[in-house]
């Protein structure tokens, strides 16, 4: 699947809602009901995707420079879908590799400001943060655009949450953001992942760990995934430094739950970079601060000593 038409993407959206109605599929409870009532459902997702999306998808070209073409309103506020693309160049390969991540927001352009910043990288760790501090370059896109909530004709659009859900899932199985084992899943099998291009590029820069499905769900178990048998390298060293007292190749018997190591993740982190206070300020801080205060008061006091002969002169005073 090196490129894509527009009946690929199209099949696979229809894919996912069909499946979302299987009664054996763990989120048919919450999904199955609100498709059969939502009549136009498909299409109306489908009219949400923008354009360029499938112009990316059709070339097959999977460069950070394609993905920046797709382009879109950065600084729209409303409810979209968007693609973070990050370039970065694992240790053990010459090839640049471009890896992506899939995400949703009530409000895009604030969602930006929190990935484009440094402390809310560092006080939420993730694979893809994890991945942009190791990347040379990044870029985002905008998928697509859903309606405001208040839009009561839109189809679905009575459960806002589920829309993004099933919006974000479809758009992280078109650019495979997702891991091997959920795109398996959830993947047609007309979708075969093949040797070279495609879904088989981006696979190894796959980003996405939890199923987009179960965002904001608390009542459904989470999707996590095992990643400690992955080669990637990228993941071996996220792993290694979520988790620094195993191995990357250490099983999850004894790594414990997912969930147990993104709590490992959090706390990991935060202690390799702790928030500045006053007790921890480097001398030189302290040092350059004490030369700062000398030299004002060094020139103050020569204003003032050049003032006061000026007017010691001005009345023939003599000292």
């Amino acid at each position: 699947m090196s490129m894509a038409t527009a009946q690929d993407a199209r099949r696979i959206l229809h894919h996912v809602l069909e499946k979302l109605k299987d009664p054996e599929c763990k989120y048919a409870e919450k999904y199955k009901s609100w498709i059969e009532r939502s009549e136009g459902l498909e299409e109306a997702l489908w009219k949400c995707l923008r354009k360029e999306v499938i112009r990316f998808l059709e070339l097959g070209s999977w460069s950070v420079d394609a993905m920046r073409n797709i382009g879109g309103e950065l600084k729209f506020d409303g409810r979209a879908i968007y693609l973070y693309g990050v370039l970065d160049s694992p240790p053990s390969q010459l090839l640049y590799l471009t890896r992506t991540y899939i995400g949703q927001s009530i409000q895009l352009s604030s969602r930006l400001r929190q990935h484009y910043n440094f402390r809310y990288r560092r006080d939420n760790p993730s694979l893809h943060y994890h991945a942009v501090q190791n990347s040379i370059f990044d870029v985002f896109s905008v998928l697509a655009v859903l309606p405001t909530p208040t839009n009561v004709l839109f189809p679905g659009n009575d459960e806002p949450p589920l829309l993004l859900n099933v919006m974000e899932m479809w758009c992280a199985l078109l650019f495979s953001s997702l891991q091997p084992q959920m795109l398996r899943e959830w993947l047609p099998d007309t979708a075969t992942p093949e040797p070279t291009g495609g879904l088989q590029h981006s696979r190894a820069g796959a980003l996405n760990i939890a199923n987009p499905l179960h965002h904001g769900l608390k009542s459904l178990s989470m999707d996590w995934l095992d990643l400690s048998h992955s080669v990637d390298p990228l993941i071996r060293d996220y792993l290694a430094h979520t988790d620094p007292e195993n191995s990357s190749s250490v099983g999850p018997e004894k790594r414990g739950s997912a969930i147990e190591r993104v709590e490992n993740a959090s706390k990991a982190e935060k202690r390799m970079c702790p928030r500045w206070s006053p007790e921890v300020e480097p001398a030189s801080v302290r040092t350059v601060a004490v030369i700062g205060v000398a030299v004002i008061l060094g020139f103050v006091m020569l204003t003032r000593g050049v003032g006061l002969a000026r007017l010691r002169s001005g009345f023939g005073l003599r000292n």
